[in-house]
């Protein structure tokens, strides 16, 4: 598994079952009167949101202490970029002070890809613009999991905005990964077969490729109300929780390796020079 967790294309198969079956044994933490594990004695891990978040970061804190890591929340309109400051130099400032792990949403697409590629410390993004939610995308597939066993096979819909979810971008990802088969139909515009995913995307053809062709996935959907199985992706804390503690975990336990995704440029305006 890789260090940083900027995409799902940064997980396997095997890697996403890993996570699972930890996220699973977790679950007896829960139940604990005194919910400390000691895996992230010693480590320190900053949630550094930009944008407003509850459940993710609020679980991303509670996990944090739970695995016994000394947490520390700052957001956007707390810190120094509120007046001005560029995103390289407040990464790089909080960098400097020894920590572990950036838990990170903004509001910029690729943003945490850019900071992986500033800081030494492990990466994990909670949102990335209009790019993806992967940290989502695993809570999503494991409740699916829980409640309907293996995904191999299962026919999963997707309905909403989909033009502007990086939740729906990340999710394709996850869950044809395990081997569903994902219909996405957006209510304002349906995307039709043949479109490639970058084309539904919105992506410009100069842009490199972020996702592969969605000829499978995607056609105009119209299900009759008696073959709807309605699946709730939103996961109660019970399982929330787990599926956070394992990916800080992993994301502070394993080496770096080489990233490889495609990604919008950034305005420099959005991050600082790259000096």
């Amino acid at each position: 598994m890789k260090k940083h967790l900027l995409s799902i294309d940064d997980v396997t198969a095997d890697d996403i079952a890993e996570i699972f079956a930890t996220a699973a044994e977790m679950h007896d933490v829960q139940r604990r009167d005194v919910k400390k594990l000691p895996a992230l004695r010693g480590r320190t891990v900053i949630n550094l949101f930009f944008e407003d978040s509850t459940r993710t970061r609020s679980s991303f804190e509670i996990a944090g202490k739970w695995l016994s890591a000394d947490t520390i929340n700052i957001t956007g309109k707390g810190s120094s970029t509120s007046k001005g400051e560029s995103l390289r130099d407040t990464v790089l400032t909080i960098a400097s002070m020894g920590v572990d792990a950036l838990v990170m949403r903004h509001s910029a697409s690729g943003a945490a890809l850019q900071v992986s590629q500033w800081v030494d410390a492990a990466v994990i993004n909670a949102g990335d613009g209009t790019h993806e939610h992967p940290s989502q995308a695993l809570l999503d597939a494991y409740t699916l999991q829980r409640r309907l066993g293996s995904l191999e096979g299962r026919h999963v819909v997707t309905v909403g905005d989909l033009t502007h979810s990086r939740v729906f971008r990340s999710n394709v990802l996850c869950l044809t990964k395990l081997g569903a088969r994902v219909t996405v139909h957006e209510q304002a515009g349906e995307i039709r077969v043949g479109q490639s995913h970058d084309a539904v995307l919105g992506r410009g053809p100069d842009e490199p490729p972020l996702l592969q062709p969605l000829q499978e996935h995607a056609c105009p959907l119209t299900v009759p109300p008696d073959h709807l199985h309605q699946v709730a992706l939103a996961a109660s804390e019970h399982e929330q929780m787990p599926a956070k503690r394992v990916l800080l975990q992993h994301g502070l336990g394993l080496r770096r390796h080489g990233l490889c995704l495609g990604l919008c440029p950034l305005r420099r305006s959005h991050l600082g020079s790259r000096g």
